[in-house]
């Protein structure tokens, strides 16, 4: 007698967004990656041992970015894999593979780093490509409101040229 198996479901929605309607659709981040790069669950999990070269890699890291990559934040930062080490672990002291993010206040590391899900299964391949699209935006609301400020300090409007 042949064993069923049960249609695959998914674990996790790949990103988060209001513009996905059918999750249905979307595989589980890692098993996803995994398929994608040709790598077995090799079993390692959150937690699993670090590589003795990691303080010295984070400690670097953080010198160089030492403010969350979203909010700017200074406190409560921490060293993200973009590709979590343990799913991808020749990849945990690869420069590239980091970002600085914070838990608090705005917890930018499980928001945005994990797409505010589990994070043992979801993780945000393009963290930092979103990361500094969201710069550049604050940037520009920025310049904006410094515009309409001056405006309204000087009681006239900059004319636009057509």
């Amino acid at each position: 007698m042949g064993h069923k198996t049960s249609p695959r479901r998914p674990k996790a929605v790949l990103v988060r967004s209001d513009a996905i309607l059918d999750p249905e659709k979307f595989v589980c981040v890692r098993d996803a990656v995994a398929e994608i790069v040709g790598v077995e669950d090799r079993g390692l999990v959150p937690g699993a041992k670090r590589a003795g070269g990691w303080p010295r890699v984070r400690k670097a890291h953080l010198a160089k970015e030492p403010t969350c990559a979203f909010c700017g934040a200074t406190e409560h930062v921490e060293v993200h894999h973009v590709l979590p080490f343990h799913i991808f672990p020749d990849r945990e002291l690869d420069p590239d593979n980091l970002i600085t993010l914070c838990r608090a206040p705005h917890d930018c590391h499980g928001r945005e780093g994990h797409l505010g899900g589990d994070f043992r299964r979801l993780f945000n391949p393009a963290v930092k490509e979103i990361a500094s699209l969201y710069r550049m935006l604050v940037r520009a609301a920025r310049s904006l409101a410094d515009l309409a400020k001056r405006e309204q300090r000087t009681g006239r409007k900059r004319i636009r040229s057509r």
